[in-house]
Formats: C-alpha cells, sequence, structure tokens
C-alpha cells in the first residue's frame, strides 16, 4: 500500500519582507525534518516559492504574490493528499491561505493535523 502524503500548510506572506522569508526558511526546516521522520509532505511553500521568485516575479510581481493565484494550483495538491498538516508558526492563525486550506480540507473530508514548529509533533483534530 502506497504511503500516505500530507500537505504541509503554513503562513508565507508577510507586509514586512524579513518575516515572509523566515517563515519560508522555518517551513523548509520543517519539511525536511518531518520528511527525515519518515512522513511524506508536499509543501506549496516550499515548492513554489522558488518558482514565485523566480520565474513569475520577473513577469508580474503583483499578481504572483496573491492567494487567489496559487489557490487553483494549491487547491488541486491538496485534493491529491490524503490529509493536511498545519505548520503552527507564529501567524498561522491569522493566514488567509492556511484558513482557506484547512476549510477546503474539512469539505474534502481529509485528516488535519497541526504540527509544532520545533519539535515536530502532529497534533490531530
Amino acid at each position: 500500500m502506497p504511503r500516505a502524503i500530507y500537505y504541509l500548510a503554513s503562513p508565507y506572506h508577510h507586509e514586512r519582507a524579513a518575516v515572509t522569508k523566515a517563515r519560508h526558511r522555518e517551513t523548509v526546516l520543517a519539511t525536511a525534518g518531518l520528511m527525515a521522520a519518515g512522513t511524506s509532505v508536499f509543501s506549496p511553500i516550499v515548492h513554489n516559492h522558488p518558482i514565485m521568485r523566480t520565474g513569475l516575479v520577473a513577469t508580474n510581481p503583483e499578481y504572483a504574490a496573491r492567494w487567489r493565484f496559487w489557490r487553483v494550483y494549491d487547491y488541486a495538491m491538496l485534493a491529491r493528499c490524503d490529509g493536511l498538516l498545519i505548520l503552527t508558526l507564529p501567524g498561522w492563525e491569522k493566514s488567509l491561505g492556511v484558513a482557506a486550506e484547512r476549510r477546503r480540507a474539512r469539505r474534502l473530508g481529509k485528516p488535519i493535523g497541526y504540527v509544532e514548529p520545533r519539535t515536530l509533533k502532529i497534533r490531530w483534530d
């Protein structure tokens, strides 16, 4: 039987570029840690950040940073994953993207877990 793959949601965008950069780094570290521990994850932040920073920002920086652009792609990936994990970095509860992904996962009947950033412990709903 194939191993479960989880969609790892995390807050990303912030008015201060340093916060966005730190969130990206923390998400990369969490993704690597979860994978090293045997949990298969897809992180849209880890995957999409370099794409946005290289190709899309060059062609349309305003549009590429908007949630509505990424929502279609992210929802398609979430639908293919076996559950949703939320990395509980500061600001996750205020993130429009994380909230939308959580609502979508609930509608799809996906299990939802919350990942503590320092320990990578998962608390399931």
